[in-house]
């Protein structure tokens, strides 16, 4: 480390007066795997105590690596603290990928020390892996940005035609259920590839209700009436009582909305589940309010009660891209092989 870093250390830790606390981190970050483990450590953030002149240190100077879900979470934890009056920096060691990938990342937006440690790294990511992160207050063009991202996908896997259509009309849901029933302040994404691994991984983030809070702001009996085939009136009650991870769990079912619109119906959570992730040994996380879901292949694997409430909703997607081949839906591929 040089004197940056040291620099660093001194400035956040040298002032016991002011209440400071480190919490320390090591090896990859991820929301994938390990999940409660690593959430769990955020929980002093949340205590009761929090007083005004609170500052935590995240510690990453141990981290090997940081994956775009975690840097999503810190954003998230950032604005939701920042708003209490705690202070929330960090500590990184300059010459770590973690340190490289967060300037790239664009994470600088929210902690101006990596822009400040940045300027005398050079680039050893290729950009063309790297969608910097994209934070902002309002969603123009929900469709366009749905089908950025999905251009930006396709130089790392190819689609047929109807699998592409499908994809940007799943990221243009996610988008619109933001933009109309989250009432977010801010929201966000960003996109990683990595060509050694051939995975790719997408976050979407916003700081609005969540989804417990959408998903129950009706009464029961004026939800719509699939809505009503899928969950009791029992298990509406239970959403509202049990910690987010059961409401989530109920959200990714098909036609489980909070609404009555066919556009809001779920079907880009369905799509990415069910018909995505299976043949790209796809990984789906959600943090909400106070609940963390995980899907693998689509099967449901893991789902806890977070030890505070985060604000808003975060999606992770992470897929394993094949360059040389083409993601097609069966009948697709047989109706093109008998010319049809």
């Amino acid at each position: 480390m040089n004197m940056l870093i040291n620099f660093v250390k001194n400035i956040f830790s040298d002032s016991k007066s002011e209440d400071c606390h480190t919490i320390k981190f090591t090896g990859r970050l991820d929301l994938d795997s390990n999940a409660k483990d690593l959430l769990h450590k955020f929980a002093p953030l949340f205590e009761t105590k929090i007083s005004p002149n609170k500052k935590f240190i995240l510690d990453l100077t141990e981290t090997t690596f940081i994956y775009p879900s975690v840097v999503f979470f810190l954003v998230g934890l950032h604005v939701q603290l920042e708003k209490l009056g705690v202070e929330l920096n960090i500590m990184l060691d300059e010459n770590s990928a973690t340190t490289h990938y967060l300037y790239h990342c664009g994470l600088g937006k929210i902690f101006p020390i990596i822009d400040e440690i940045g300027k005398t790294l050079s680039n050893k990511l290729n950009s063309d892996d790297v969608m910097k992160m994209t934070w902002e207050q309002t969603i123009k063009e929900q469709h366009r940005i749905a089908t950025d991202i999905v251009d930006w996908l396709e130089k790392r896997q190819k689609l047929s035609p109807k699998v592409e259509s499908d994809t940007i009309d799943s990221i243009d849901e996610i988008l619109r259920n933001i933009k109309q029933h989250s009432s977010y302040d801010d929201y966000g994404f960003i996109g990683q590839a990595y060509p050694t691994s051939n995975r790719v991984r997408l976050v979407f983030y916003d700081n609005g209700i969540g989804i417990k809070a959408h998903i129950t702001k009706r009464l029961y009996q004026n939800t719509h009436k699939r809505f009503q085939e899928f969950i009791s009136a029992e298990q509406f009650e239970d959403m509202k009582t049990k910690p987010a991870n059961f409401a989530i769990e109920k959200a990714s079912i098909y036609e489980v909305s909070g609404t009555d619109y066919i556009d809001n119906s779920g079907a880009g959570l369905d799509f990415i589940l069910r018909d995505l992730s299976p043949p790209t040994n796809g990984v789906v996380s959600i943090i909400s309010d106070n609940g963390y879901v995980c899907w693998k292949k689509g099967e449901l694997v893991d789902s806890f009660a977070l030890p505070f409430s985060f604000k808003g909703t975060l999606v992770a997607i992470c897929i394993d891209s094949k360059p040389d081949t083409i993601l097609t839906y069966k009948k697709e591929f047989e109706q093109g092989a008998n010319g049809t």
